[in-house]
């Protein structure tokens, strides 16, 4: 019964931990490296440990306020040889213009998927059986605020160059039933 709380106070005291370094790194700690990485020096450990930390918690968290961003951010964990399909309705289909300058309304409904996906290459094809967007997903260097909150996409762009987190393609196939 002692190893049980003593095991439970430990977890307690690391999650602990972790939230504080959270809170320490979003608020101040992305700040203090986006000027190391303005300068071009290289991040330390701690910083680099303090990014995957907060990518993990947006996208694990991300399920609840754009399920999409929170599954694109997932798939950057692992590597991928073969592009990734999702049949899906995909509603930007049908607005390419809302991908160009990288320029969203907040009140644009599909500002979760402008969130989602940065991008440089985006393709579509269109057949009269199926519509296809086909792109890399990949970080840039932009600032993004979540609940009013900026994240700095260049601190997990910075994890793809290093290899911690991985670009890969997607495509989004929305087959037309008659």
């Amino acid at each position: 019964m002692k190893t049980r709380k003593r095991i439970f106070k430990w977890v307690i005291i690391v999650i602990a931990a972790l939230l504080i370094n959270l809170a320490y790194y979003v608020f101040i700690g992305q700040g203090l490296s986006m000027k190391k990485l303005s300068v071009n020096k290289d991040l330390n450990l701690y910083e680099r440990v303090s990014i995957y930390q907060m990518h993990v918690t947006m996208w694990s968290l991300g399920w609840i306020i754009a399920p999409e961003a929170a599954m694109e951010a997932r798939l950057m964990h692992k590597k991928h040889t073969e592009p990734v399909i999702i049949y899906s309705s995909f509603p930007s289909l049908a607005k390419p213009e809302l991908w160009k300058n990288g320029v969203y309304s907040l009140k644009d409904p599909q500002l979760k998927y402008a969130l989602a996906l940065n991008t440089e290459d985006l393709k579509f094809e269109k057949t009269t059986d199926y519509t296809k967007c086909t792109l890399t997903v990949r970080y840039t260097n932009n600032v993004h605020r979540v609940c009013g909150v900026p994240v700095h996409t260049a601190l997990f762009k910075y994890l793809q160059d290093i290899n911690w987190l991985y670009p890969y393609q997607i495509s989004f196939v929305d087959i037309k039933v008659e």
